[in-house]
């Protein structure tokens, strides 16, 4: 029912704890977004309340838990948003009530790295002097943001990416056809939450238009490849999906160019396609036209001109 897709280690290092009675009052679950945090904390949640001590999945605490509306599951979820201080009050407002149905209470914070430094100051005393019976569970792609003296005072869960079988079996279950789960789980790179996109029919369709254009690009000749601009314009708001997808579709040439293994191989179904692009491209302007789109990655992160710095891109491809 809690499904953590590639997380079974952790789910025993945590079921041990428990069982032994050694649940600590907070913990952290690191990883990258997608990964599952938010699932992860759900399934310790139901762990600790199910009436069966199992996470269940079938008695009241964790059919409550699975719907969202268990009155001692204290869920704050603020997306990309920071976490101010009002935000924090109103959690340890609520810490403080007693459990309405147990004698346990849990509480997630999600995105905790986006709490201000004053609102991670104000949810230190309640870490440092914990509520009896209330487990606390942050989550958080990354410590950058995060004090060491919120993060010492937590048991760390760090979560890893998931064997790409995992995520094929797991997405073949959900009804994806055996073909298009494999790929999408080498195209997932271990994060389960990444399927969702791929699984859209508009991702599949520019997927599509970005193979087109990848096979189009050392093939046109002079500045007639400044027509695919348009292309990267209409599509500014998924440019990192199309850069990362140009990426792999390159690497794919120059896997297959090195070794002839189909199974290392991301893009299975244009497999023909890149046979033949193998047979056009060398290993230096493979590794030439990489080494150019991660430089306009990075150019882009820097916020530098959109506009020049795709063309630039795709006059560097066209030269190198």
């Amino acid at each position: 029912m809690f499904e953590v897709i590639g997380q079974d280690k952790l789910k025993e290092i945590f079921n041990r704890m428990y069982d032994e009675g050694k649940v600590v009052n907070s913990y952290i679950l690191k990883g990258p977004k997608g990964i599952g945090k938010k699932n992860f904390a759900l399934y310790m949640a139901a762990k600790i309340l199910c009436e069966n001590n199992l996470a269940c999945g079938k008695c009241r605490a964790c059919v409550k838990i699975k719907h969202g509306n268990h009155p001692d599951v204290i869920i704050l979820s603020k997306d990309e948003k920071s976490i101010g201080v009002e935000d924090i009050e109103e959690i340890i407002e609520k810490i403080q009530i007693k459990p309405y149905e147990g004698d346990k209470k849990v509480v997630i914070i999600e995105n905790f790295e986006n709490a201000t430094i004053q609102a991670q100051n104000k949810f230190l005393k309640t870490l440092e002097e914990p509520v009896k019976n209330t487990i606390i569970i942050l989550t958080a792609n990354n410590f950058n943001t995060i004090l060491e003296t919120i993060i010492s005072r937590c048991q760390i869960f760090t979560l890893n990416r998931a064997d790409a079988l995992e995520i094929e079996k797991y997405l073949i279950k959900k009804g994806v056809d055996s073909i298009k789960a494999k790929i999408f789980a080498k195209l997932s790179d271990g994060i389960v939450g990444s399927c969702k996109k791929f699984l859209d029919e508009d991702y599949i369709k520019l997927r599509q238009q970005v193979i087109d254009i990848a096979k189009k690009i050392h093939k046109i000749e002079g500045l007639e490849i400044l027509d695919l601009v348009k292309f990267f314009n209409e599509n500014k708001e998924s440019i990192e999906d199309i850069l990362e997808q140009m990426i792999i579709w390159y690497r794919d040439i120059l896997i297959y160019k090195l070794t002839y293994n189909k199974d290392m191989i991301i893009n299975e179904d244009y497999f023909e396609d890149i046979i033949e692009e193998s047979k056009i491209l060398s290993y230096n302007k493979l590794n030439g036209i990489i080494n150019i789109i991660k430089k306009t990655k990075q150019n882009l992160e820097y916020n530098i001109n959109f506009q020049l710095s795709i063309e630039a891109m795709l006059l560097n491809i066209q030269e190198v």
